[in-house]
């Protein structure tokens, strides 16, 4: 049986044919290519959820983020880590290489912070792991400032909450508003031992007491 290059010498023309109905039927379906502005797309993306009732911004970083950050850094494939503390919770981002099975990434990172249970607070809620969906992400983000110098950044917050918050919900097509940047406000009280003793109370009863 002849091969093609043998039928392409023996006939030229035939050849030529050839060659150009694969270029004209190449464009027209290159002009034809489906393309989509917003490809569905799995990103090698995990979030962990980390919470701890009434604590600060600073010790959620300090004794929940930076350890778990330090335990997510040893697994292989990672290639950034971002994170967030706020008041009572903080989230980090962890982004695998586009090769990484997303599912064994988070087994992983499960793995790693059962690893380093012993030196997280013992009152933290347990670590939700899940994974990420730009799509899931705010489309636009509002950032609000004043120009009068006086004006607080509580008091900015206080309007964000209050006021903002309400507005951009009514809109239509808004689906959720979530606030960035805001802090409960809190209170941090340090009880005398030595009066607690004379007053023969516990630190339960003190904190009844506030309630």
């Amino acid at each position: 049986m002849a091969s093609l290059s043998e039928i392409s010498i023996r006939r030229p023309v035939f050849a030529w044919m050839l060659m150009t109905a694969i270029i004209v039927f190449g464009a027209i379906s290159y002009e034809r290519l489906g393309i989509s502005n917003l490809p569905d797309v799995d990103f090698p993306v995990v979030r962990v959820g980390l919470t701890l009732n009434g604590a600060a911004p600073a010790v959620i970083e300090s004794q929940v983020l930076d350890p778990v950050e330090d335990a997510i850094m040893e697994i292989d494939g990672v290639r950034s880590v971002t994170s967030t503390a706020q008041q009572s919770s903080g989230s980090i981002s962890v982004e695998f290489d586009l090769n990484r099975n997303i599912d064994d990434a988070m087994q992983d990172i499960q793995n790693h912070i059962n690893q380093i249970q012993n030196v997280l607070p013992i009152n933290m809620f347990p670590a939700m792991i899940r994974k990420s969906n730009p799509e899931d992400q705010p489309i636009l983000w509002l950032a609000l400032t004043s120009d009068d110098p006086n004006t607080r950044l509580m008091d900015l917050m206080i309007f964000a909450k209050d006021f903002a918050n309400d507005w951009f919900s009514t809109v239509p097509g808004v689906g959720e508003v979530v606030q960035g940047g805001y802090v409960t406000p809190a209170l941090r009280i340090w009880a005398d031992l030595d009066k607690l003793t004379q007053l023969n109370m516990t630190s339960s009863d003190l904190v009844q007491a506030i309630q």
